[in-house]
C-alpha cells in the first residue's frame, strides 16, 4: 500500500542512479556528495561511441558496466570494465558491444534498447525496444557476456493488459515474479505477476488492484525502481524523482 509521497527537487536529479545501486547493494551516501558527482563522459565518437544512451546497469560486483544507447545506427549496449567496482573515478575501459547495425555481434533485435535490466546471476537481459509496450527478454549463456545472448522473447504489454500505453521504464522485484512498469501514457504504474520469475514466456497476468495511478502527482512516468526490500518506491519524471513509501515491500 502507498502511503506517502515526497517531491525531489529537479537538482537531485543525481541521486536516482545513486539510489539504483542502494537497491542491490548496501552503501551510504551523503548528501553533500549528490552536488559533485564523479561524471563518466560515456563515448560518443569513434569506435566505442554509445549514442543517446538510454539505460545503465551493472553487473554484481560493480566491475563490468552497461549502457544502451538509442542513436540511430549506432543504437546498441557496450560493456565497460571498471577497474573498482561501482567506481566512475576508477579506470574504464569499453569492452564488447552488441548491436543492429554494428558491434561485434550484430542482432536486429537489439534496437532502441531503454531501460536496461538483468536478472539476479546476469543469464537473462531485458529491456523495452524504444519508448513502447514491447518489454524484451535475451538469455545469455555465459551470465554477464552480451554476446552471448540468444534469440529473444518479446512480451507486448497490451497482451494482459489492454490498456498498457507506452513505457520507457521498468523494475522487477528481487525473485522476479513482480514486474512494475512506468506507464507514461496513462500516468500510473503498471503492475504484472509471472508465474516463473525474470521469465516472460511464463503466464503473465496483469494486476489491476496493486497497480498505482499517480497522476496527480507525476506526469509521463519515465522510469520506476525500488530500494533494496521493496519498502520503497523511485519513479522518474521529467524533471524530478517522486519517492513512494510501501508499507509491505513491492
Amino acid at each position: 500500500m502507498f502511503v506517502s509521497l515526497v517531491k525531489i527537487k529537479k537538482y537531485l536529479i543525481y541521486l536516482l542512479l545513486l539510489l539504483f545501486f542502494n537497491c542491490f547493494f548496501i552503501n551510504t551516501v551523503e548528501a553533500g556528495n549528490l552536488a559533485t558527482p564523479t561524471v563518466y563522459q560515456v563515448p560518443n565518437t569513434g569506435d566505442n561511441l554509445i549514442k543517446y544512451p538510454r539505460g545503465i546497469t551493472f553487473n554484481n560486483d560493480g566491475t563490468k558496466m552497461f549502457v544502451s544507447g538509442a542513436g540511430g545506427t549506432e543504437q546498441g549496449i557496450r560493456q565497460f570494465d571498471l577497474s573498482v567496482g561501482f567506481d566512475l573515478s576508477s579506470t574504464i575501459t569499453p569492452r564488447s558491444k552488441v548491436g543492429k547495425n554494428e558491434g561485434d555481434v550484430l542482432n536486429s533485435k537489439v534496437n532502441f534498447p531503454y531501460s536496461l535490466r538483468f536478472n539476479s546471476d546476469g543469464t537473462k537481459m531485458f529491456f523495452l525496444a524504444g519508448v513502447s509496450t514491447t518489454l524484451r527478454e535475451f538469455t545469455l549463456t555465459t551470465a554477464f557476456d552480451i554476446l552471448t545472448l540468444t534469440d529473444p522473447v518479446d512480451l507486448i504489454l497490451t497482451t494482459p493488459n489492454s490498456s498498457a500505453g507506452n513505457s520507457s521504464g521498468f523494475a522487477f522485484n528481487s525473485d522476479g515474479t513482480k514486474l512494475f512498469v512506468a506507464d507514461s501514457s496513462n500516468n500510473q504504474i503498471d503492475v504484472y505477476s509471472l508465474s516463473v520469475g525474470f521469465d516472460l514466456d511464463s503466464t503473465i497476468s496483469y494486476q489491476s488492484s496493486q497497480s498505482l495511478d499517480i497522476s496527480a502527482e507525476s506526469e509521463a512516468p519515465r522510469s520506476v525502481i525500488f530500494s533494496r526490500d521493496g519498502t520503497t518506491m523511485f519513479v522518474l519524471q521529467s524533471n524530478q524523482v517522486d519517492e513512494y513509501v510501501l508499507t509491505t515491500g513491492y
